[in-house]
């Protein structure tokens, strides 16, 4: 099926399984890791200036990630 956009708001759009929208799905994480590593070089961080801030951040925010992507996939599983 090639690919055509139904709309953001559409729901159907969520659930399609067209060969550009598996691609698009496939490729996120590792540009999501690539572009965090880029952040962090370009931005001049020193891993060993790492502290406590830099830490608590990071224990907030992988809850939330990991419910994002929960919710993101007991979704896709109960998609007919």
């Amino acid at each position: 099926m090639p690919h055509t956009d139904l709309g953001i708001f559409m729901a159907r759009e969520l659930r399609r399984r067209d060969s550009l929208t598996e691609l698009e799905h496939w490729w996120k994480n590792p540009v999501e890791l690539i572009l965090g590593l880029f952040a962090l070089l370009d931005a001049g961080v020193e891993l060993g200036g790492i502290g406590a801030p830099t830490l608590l951040v990071l224990a907030c925010r992988a809850p939330h990630k990991m419910r994002q992507r929960w919710v993101h996939f007991s979704r896709s599983a109960l998609a007919p």
